[in-house]
């Protein structure tokens, strides 16, 4: 497994023809991933709609809006590869 970041308003400061740019060249890579290894891509849920749950010795949860670990770069989801 390995993931990959989302850097908070990166996205958004690109030009249009670059992200058109950047998502043609992830489809492509996405596609030689899942046909050469097999991988799938996830990707988690945008920060500001993120919940840290956290379970407690006795049992009881809790659960907060947001990420476990707040900051400029996120976790923005993940590859599972089949590696041999």
């Amino acid at each position: 497994m390995t993931t990959f970041n989302h850097a908070e308003g990166v996205w958004e400061r690109l030009s249009a023809d670059d992200r058109e740019a950047h998502g043609e060249w992830l489809a492509r890579f996405i596609a030689e991933l899942s046909d050469e290894k097999g991988a799938k891509l996830v990707f988690l849920a945008p920060v500001d709609q993120r919940k840290t749950v956290r379970k407690h010795a006795d049992g009881s949860l809790d659960v907060t809006d947001g990420p476990a670990i707040r900051g400029s770069e996120q976790v923005g989801g993940y590859y599972i590869i089949d590696a041999e």
